[in-house]
């Protein structure tokens, strides 16, 4: 991971850290001065985009992503857009965000294959 932590964007479904970039309902983006928070918006998912979404998330300033994990693609372009990705994290974000500014937050590495996670992701919703 990079060493600057600016404005981290956490991925959110039902209140909780999405177990999945893409498919969250939306993000928090939170700003920091990589000590503490100052402020947080809330910005809905623009859509399950793999090739877009982390091109449009460092567009919104983003520096760090946290997330439950993500898929390959996501993951590589997360990269060519010059943002920190941790994967693994689970809960609330607002937690998420003050452990890794602490750091306590790191990232558990790998991403998972896009169409296994998004096949178990939708199939437990129903």
């Amino acid at each position: 991971m990079k060493n600057r932590i600016g404005t981290v964007a956490v991925a959110i479904d039902k209140g909780k850290i999405s177990e999945h970039f893409g498919l969250c309902d939306h993000f928090l983006v939170f700003k920091t001065d990589g000590k503490k928070i100052s402020e947080t918006v809330e910005i809905p998912n623009p859509g399950h985009r793999p090739c877009e979404l982390p091109e449009i998330v460092a567009k919104w300033g983003v520096d760090t992503v946290i997330v439950g994990n993500m898929g390959k693609t996501a993951g590589q372009n997360s990269t060519l857009a010059g943002l920190n990705v941790v994967i693994g994290a689970k809960g609330d974000a607002t937690e998420a965000v003050k452990a890794l500014l602490k750091g306590d937050l790191i990232s558990m590495g790998g991403y998972c294959d896009a169409w296994m996670c998004e096949f178990f992701y939708n199939d437990s919703d129903n």
